[in-house]
């Protein structure tokens, strides 16, 4: 049964990748979306629950503020 079960799963992730329906992974990926001007960001600071910003907002210039940080290149 569970030879049956693992054939199916892996024919449906081929069906998926031969369709296009699963994301694209590789060096096209990163260039699918930049942060810009105008863009809301969340930044979470792991453990650091007081230095965790949400609704950053990244500004004209395409920098943040954030503490301890001070401005930081959104990218």
């Amino acid at each position: 049964m569970k030879k049956h079960v693992r054939k199916l799963w892996m024919a449906i992730l081929a069906a998926c990748l031969l369709a296009g329906a699963l994301p694209a992974w590789g060096k096209d990926t990163a260039e699918a979306y930049r942060i810009g001007p105008s863009d809301i960001i969340e930044v979470i600071v792991w453990k650091e629950d007081n230095l965790t910003r949400r609704d950053l907002l990244v500004r004209p210039d395409g920098r943040l503020s954030m503490p301890l940080a001070d401005d930081v290149v959104a990218a």
